[in-house]
């Protein structure tokens, strides 16, 4: 997901491992493990609404929590809301850019659209601060 009151979702993907568990060496050392992706490129993309199998359960999660940016999902037949971090990893191997990336948003559009809902976030909370 992506977003502050209206997130988006992108296609859900799995990580398939190159042995029988991911583990910490196919995860971290051998760079064999492969992911695939739910759907065609940018089916997720751009979504108000995502469909209720893959998005709206973890919409109403992350509305509900209070979350705001971009906690992930996942699923196999079912609905996950992987986890909600203030930010999850960027490295290489990490799955939120790789969703975004499929869906057509390059990595460094994402972190500027991080960095917009970011400074949104905080112009609404401090209008909140200061309205009376």
């Amino acid at each position: 997901m992506l977003g502050n009151d209206q997130p988006q979702a992108a296609t859900p993907c799995e990580i398939v491992p190159s042995r029988e568990f991911y583990d910490y060496d196919d995860k971290y050392l051998l760079d064999a493990a492969r992911v695939e992706f739910a759907g065609p490129a940018g089916a997720g993309a751009h979504r108000r609404d995502p469909p209720a199998r893959g998005g709206v359960l973890p919409r109403r999660g992350l509305q509900r929590d209070g979350a705001r940016g971009f906690p992930g999902r996942a699923g196999s037949g079912r609905v996950y809301i992987n986890e909600i971090n203030t930010i999850p990893g960027f490295t290489s191997i990490s799955m939120y850019p790789k969703m975004w990336a499929y869906e057509g948003l390059a990595f460094p559009r994402l972190l500027e659209r991080l960095i917009e809902l970011a400074l949104e976030r905080h112009a609404s909370r401090q209008a909140l601060r200061y309205e009376r």
